[in-house]
């Protein structure tokens, strides 16, 4: 095995991992997600830190990581954003897989190690399972959420297009990477997707996904998460839609359309679930039993939050399916 003073890190032969954090105003937990990577049964080969421009102590906690981990931090002198960011990181790696934390993130332990061994059965995209967790609250399953199994390989194009069931922090190629052109850079709301925007082109060129048996991440949910503000996300992820429509090919056309139908289906069910009128109440039960409703996961909130406000998003979130 190959050792340095931060502990074990590969067998001689094997894949070097390269491990990149795009770090925005996290002086809050930096640390505790720095501490992720330095308890890994298997220690990533590089981490690459770049500072956002972050006006807090973000950087200087970072810094103390030295010791611990082979890491690099890169500080920029303006706010890029997330692609950007992570874009900057890819440029400072020499390694042979590549993989994602935000810095609001926990790895467990057996992350790095659980990922590589499945690349290498696999290849393509190793994704990894992850559990939604806010400070103080118990762990919910996250996958539960995007729509449960794994599709077949030859429907994950088509299923991707409909939700994003691959999480961010997953292991993919450095060759891969660079053969889709990176992370696409763009506006605020193509960073808010810029992972799934990356998934996409990586299946749309052949890669295939697999997905690890158990969850190795806590995604951490809090006021400044994307989970936090379901609307904005959903209109970003209309944008990513008719973005990726031009490249995506006319085959796969009748899917976004739809796929962007079933958004605008979840942005008015948001909207009505606010509203607590007897009439946004009707509203809500239309669409419950409409196609104007979108999917059975938003049916079945409009029946939720008509049949019970007060009730409802507290227990589509315990089942996943908010």
């Amino acid at each position: 095995m190959l050792k340095n003073s931060v502990g074990t890190r590969r067998a001689v032969g094997t894949p070097s991992v390269g491990l990149i954090v795009a770090a925005y105003q996290a002086e809050s937990f930096i640390d505790q997600a720095l501490a992720s990577i330095a308890a890994q049964v298997r220690i990533p080969d590089s981490v690459v830190v770049v500072v956002d421009a972050s006006p807090d102590r973000t950087g200087e906690r970072a810094e103390r990581w030295g010791e611990r981990l082979p890491l690099r931090i890169v500080h920029l002198e303006r706010n890029v954003g997330v692609a950007r960011a992570r874009n900057i990181a890819l440029e400072q790696l020499n390694t042979d897989l590549v993989t994602v934390l935000d810095a609001d993130d926990v790895l467990l332990p057996d992350h790095i190690g659980t990922l590589t061994s499945l690349h290498a059965r696999a290849g393509g995209i190793a994704s990894s399972k992850a559990q939604f967790w806010s400070p103080g609250l118990p762990p919910r399953p996250y996958q539960r959420r995007i729509r449960g199994l794994l599709p077949p390989r030859r429907d994950q194009l088509r299923r991707l297009i409909y939700r994003n069931y691959v999480f961010v922090s997953s292991l993919v190629s450095r060759e891969d990477i660079d053969g889709v052109g990176g992370f696409t850079e763009g506006d605020r709301c193509q960073d808010m997707t810029a992972d799934w925007d990356l998934w996409l082109r990586l299946v749309r060129e052949g890669s295939g996904v697999a997905l690890a048996a158990r969850p190795t991440v806590l995604y951490r949910v809090g006021p400044e998460s994307m989970a936090a503000d379901p609307a904005t996300l959903l209109r970003c992820e209309i944008t990513q839609l008719e973005r990726s429509k031009s490249w995506l090919g006319t085959e796969f056309g009748p899917d976004v359309d739809l796929a962007v139908a079933q958004r605008y289906a979840e942005l008015r069910t948001l909207s009505l679930a606010r509203d607590r009128s007897p009439s946004a109440r009707v509203k809500l039960l239309g669409s419950a039993v409409s196609h104007r409703g979108g999917d059975w996961r938003n049916r079945l909130r409009s029946l939720a939050h008509a049949s019970s406000p007060k009730i409802s998003d507290r227990v589509l979130r315990n089942r996943g399916i908010w």
